[in-house]
């Protein structure tokens, strides 16, 4: 089986190993996130967002295709998935040494910003839960 490539894109910025994911932010089409040196996400949607027949959204440099969003701290893990149960959209999630952020790439938008109280490894390959217990908050 010969596999043909649906799409090819240059990336300018260096990628850091095993910090990488896939996520659908639009709730339709998948995005690769990754994230590169001096504390950036690079993302990459092709086609870019479309909402309601619009021209892409971006945040931060972006062109039609691409985002870079600026974390200004290593970025120690990062992955995509559900925050918000009533949404069929992903949000970003990003662990740095003394923070985890949860974002919403489509509407460019912290949704979760939360300095780690205890020292916590975050690194690539490990599972991130956020909750709290009854009534507190977070």
């Amino acid at each position: 089986m010969v596999y043909n490539a649906a799409f090819s894109f240059k990336i300018n910025h260096k990628i850091l190993s095993k910090l990488v994911t896939i996520g659908s932010f639009d709730g339709q089409h998948s995005s690769l996130a990754c994230a590169t040196v001096g504390g950036k996400v690079f993302i990459h949607t092709p086609g870019g967002f479309r909402r309601n027949g619009s021209e892409g959204i971006s945040s931060g440099e972006s062109s039609s295709d691409t985002n870079v969003l600026n974390i200004n701290q290593t970025i120690k893990c990062i992955t995509a998935g559900k925050f918000d149960p009533s949404s069929d959209r992903d949000y970003l999630f990003v662990g740095t040494q003394t923070h985890l952020q949860v974002y919403d790439v489509y509407n460019n938008a912290d949704v979760l910003f939360h300095q780690v109280k205890a020292k916590f490894l975050l690194g690539s390959g490990l599972s991130v839960g956020v909750g709290t217990r009854r009534g507190e908050k977070l």
